[in-house]
């Protein structure tokens, strides 16, 4: 009896490949197979048939790897030109893939909420700030996507450059103090603080003629002032460091740095880094760019060509799709 099905799954399937294979227009036949012919495909390829139709780029790949015969070699090539491809990290293509497996569902939500744990007593240990599931969600999917392999090297870092830093800065203090959180808050709003109006803030706050919380909303009206585009997001109280730290995180990866590397200030050129100016304002109407536009600009950097995963042949996740495929 399963022979008798398995030999009924090969007729269906060889039909469907031989249908994709003589029409002009393979990518269309595929979506236009019969529900028969459909459930063959599906049932050979498993959950990676629901990635494939997820990207026009996949399917296209896939039907040409069908309709063309291709060897393995000849599919890993063309898979790496693919924009799936060159606009994921290996983490982000692991994770993608992963997403359009049912029987991974239980593994996913397992390893997002261990993650989300971790933060949690990391922001604890780190300065005892109590969060909540909503506060680390943003660094639980920054986690899970970008670092899949890494996310627990990475966790008092991303901790720490996320919710530490904020909670340091507190009002009132010393005048050492004061320095301190000045520096702290305009970095993270991308405004450089030269040494005279450093000091003069610091003064007028040891006279009683300011107060620390003034000196904060003058430096948010500067980058409000040098960011125009994002002045309703910094007079909610984002900080522009927030409004980057996608950037920031995702060149950080790919070019194997700190992100501390990216940092930028509105009024000091020499201190903003081309790739992050370019995220930040290189998008529609001036406003950041999309993920897919900039990880492909930092492909285009000559820093990129220096890193592992510029030198690395193939990533893990394009095996797993070529097993799938069947062309290994």
């Amino acid at each position: 009896m399963a022979e008798d099905y398995r030999a009924k799954q090969i007729k269906l399937l060889d039909k469907a490949k031989k249908i994709i294979s003589d029409s002009k227009n393979p990518d269309q036949a595929i979506k236009s197979l019969s529900p028969e012919l459909k459930k063959a495909i599906k049932q050979e390829y498993g959950y990676a048939f629901a990635l494939i139709m997820s990207s026009p780029d996949l399917t296209r790949l896939f039907t040409k790897a069908i309709s063309q015969g291709m060897t393995p070699d000849a599919f890993q090539k063309d898979l790496q030109q693919t924009d799936w491809y060159s606009s994921r990290t290996a983490s982000q293509r692991t994770y993608d893939t992963l997403l359009k497996d049912k029987g991974a569902k239980a593994d996913l939500a397992q390893r997002r909420q261990d993650i989300m744990d971790a933060v949690k007593r990391e922001a604890v240990a780190a300065n005892g700030t109590q969060l909540d599931d909503a506060d680390v969600a943003g660094v639980v999917d920054d986690l899970i996507r970008n670092h899949w392999d890494n996310w627990q090297e990475v966790l008092p870092r991303v901790v720490g450059d996320t919710f530490v830093g904020d909670n340091v800065l507190t009002f009132g203090g010393t005048a050492a103090a004061s320095v301190t959180q000045i520096k702290q808050y305009a970095k993270s709003m991308g405004v450089f603080i030269d040494d005279t109006t450093l000091g003069r803030y610091v003064d007028n706050i040891a006279s009683q003629k300011n107060t620390l919380e003034n000196v904060f909303a003058e430096i948010g009206n500067l980058a409000a002032s040098y960011y125009p585009q994002y002045a309703e997001n910094i007079k909610s109280g984002a900080t522009v460091d927030s409004i980057a730290q996608q950037y920031t995180y995702a060149a950080a990866q790919m070019l194997e740095k700190d992100p501390a590397d990216f940092n930028f200030f509105g009024n000091d050129p020499s201190k903003t880094d081309p790739l992050m100016a370019k995220a930040m304002f290189g998008g529609k109407d001036g406003k950041g760019m999309s993920m897919y536009d900039f990880r492909k600009l930092i492909k285009q950097d000559n820093r990129w060509k220096q890193t592992r995963g510029a030198r690395e042949e193939y990533a893990s996740i394009t095996n797993n799709i070529l097993k799938t495929f069947g062309a290994v």
